[in-house]
């Protein structure tokens, strides 16, 4: 009986140690002792994807610690661009909350999109940030493609000119770089980390719920 189990485990590590064919599998699983052959053996990954992973994997740590450098400062600043968001909502939010109320979140997407834009023009760029994460957060709501979401966000940092690298490097814009990619790349550890990021925004009780996209 040792001895069988002994060859059931070398056989069974081959088979989760190296890349193989399914054909391989069934010829190796055939090896084991009829009593103690293994469950169906879960399609692994290619080395090319694994090492994908890993790349992938690295890089969204980096871009998480460079939030966590950031998130400091939003911190501290979040009580007053809050008034001042306040100050202007009558004016400026009116539209975007409406169709918050009624959870039409595709436009609500668009709203964003076009506050964002009507903000940087007058060279608001933290709030055209903000506005852009928003409306990143409201398309994800909607199960809009993330290829579209990240087309929308590079055409408007393209239409910035010379400030494109600044506000890029802003914490709402490496905010939703950093959940599309999560997404993309299926990048599960970090979801709870986004609930973190994502609480700390001067947002407006109606815009609560786009955070909760994450949760």
């Amino acid at each position: 009986d040792d001895i069988l189990e002994l060859i059931n485990l070398c056989i069974k590590s081959l088979i989760e140690k190296l890349v193989l064919f399914d054909p391989e599998k069934s010829l190796l699983e055939s090896l084991m002792p009829e009593e103690q052959k293994s469950e169906p053996v879960e399609e692994k990954l290619s080395r090319k994807e694994v090492g994908e992973r890993k790349k992938a994997d690295i890089e969204e740590q980096q871009k998480y610690g460079k939030l966590l450098q950031k998130s400091g400062d939003v911190k501290r600043e979040s009580t007053g661009f809050l008034k001042q968001r306040v100050a202007m909502k009558k004016r400026y939010y009116k539209e975007v909350l409406t169709l918050l109320e009624i959870k039409s979140f595709k436009e609500v997407g668009l709203e964003y999109f076009n506050l964002a834009k009507s903000r940087s023009k007058r060279r608001d760029f933290r709030t055209s940030s903000l506005m852009i994460l928003l409306h990143g957060l409201a398309l994800i709501k909607a199960n809009e493609p993330i290829q579209n979401i990240r087309s929308n966000i590079s055409r408007f940092l393209d239409s910035l000119g010379l400030n494109k690298k600044l506000v890029k490097d802003t914490y709402y814009i490496r905010s939703i770089d950093f959940i599309l990619d999560v997404i993309s790349n299926k990048l599960d550890k970090y979801f709870s980390k986004i609930n973190d990021l994502l609480e700390i925004l001067p947002l407006f009780k109606e815009e609560k719920q786009l955070i909760e996209v994450m949760l």
